[in-house]
């Protein structure tokens, strides 16, 4: 990763085969960064997302990757806190083409795209990707949301028996301002 930084902002480059939340979160540790609003876009070939899971209060964790084309990294956006263990709290949507004769023949020569977002918890750079930090003097921490009573009735079993989990499934976390 190149990185410069002016005035409040800092400007990240990252190349192919690097991974964005490791990098910022390693930038935050070298540069001492307390808090920063975080934007970024690019493109990557692995992601993880999170979908928040209210009965037990944590990301269920959906992996992407395709091996015909990289996912455009339209959007990410969150907080960067520092200190001892830089945290992020991202969100990002991204988005990949389906050639038309995946879907037959009637849809002509036209594309699907499909977009999927969520909570950012890993995303490997392809072609590159660019972010900004906007870094302020703030008191924050990011606090795990708590579990939340399971709904009762068919509907919150059915939930349970669907919900998919592989053991990396983090606790959902929220910003507090201190």
């Amino acid at each position: 990763m190149e990185y410069r930084r002016v005035g409040n902002k800092i400007i990240a480059v990252l190349e192919r085969g690097e991974e964005l939340c490791a990098a910022l979160r390693a930038l935050a540790a070298d540069e001492g960064i307390k808090f920063a609003l975080v934007s970024a876009h690019g493109s990557c070939g692995s992601v993880r997302l999170g979908s928040y899971d209210r009965r037990g209060g944590r990301l269920m964790i959906e992996r992407y990757s395709d091996i015909a084309c990289d996912f455009e990294l339209a959007s990410v956006t969150g907080e960067l806190i520092g200190g001892d263990e830089p945290a992020l709290s991202l969100h990002a949507v991204i988005g990949s083409v389906i050639k038309s004769d995946e879907f037959g023949s009637r849809l002509g020569d036209r594309h699907i795209g499909i977009v999927y977002a969520g909570t950012l918890e890993f995303a490997e750079v392809s072609a590159g990707c660019t972010a900004v930090l906007e870094l302020l003097e703030l008191d924050a921490r990011l606090a795990e949301v708590p579990e939340q009573e399971s709904g009762g009735g068919i509907l919150g079993k059915i939930g349970r028996t669907f919900a998919k989990t592989d053991g990396f499934d983090p606790p959902y976390k929220r910003l507090e301002l201190e």
